[in-house]
């Protein structure tokens, strides 16, 4: 099932610049591809408003949250064995 309907991703802009705005299905957001703001979906309804939309993580930010969710589950798997 796709994150929006194609009727609402053909009309809705970006609310800052009006830019067209790209479906990112991973992390349920629609992106401006002008400035980067990211303005999550919840339960197939784009959240529009300026203050919740954030700026993409840097590649840097992604790589450390990645490395913290792993070792989050090592951790996690870790202690699983010990039940």
């Amino acid at each position: 099932m796709p994150l929006i309907s194609e009727l609402l991703q053909e009309v809705l802009v970006c609310p800052v610049c009006h830019g067209e705005l790209e479906v990112d299905e991973a992390k349920s957001v629609l992106r401006c591809k002008n400035d980067g703001l990211e303005f999550p979906v919840r339960d197939g309804i784009p959240i529009m408003m300026v203050n919740d939309a954030g700026q993409p993580m840097s590649e840097a930010e992604e790589a450390e949250m990645k490395k913290r969710i792993a070792e989050a589950e090592e951790a996690d798997d870790k202690a699983t064995v010990g039940l």
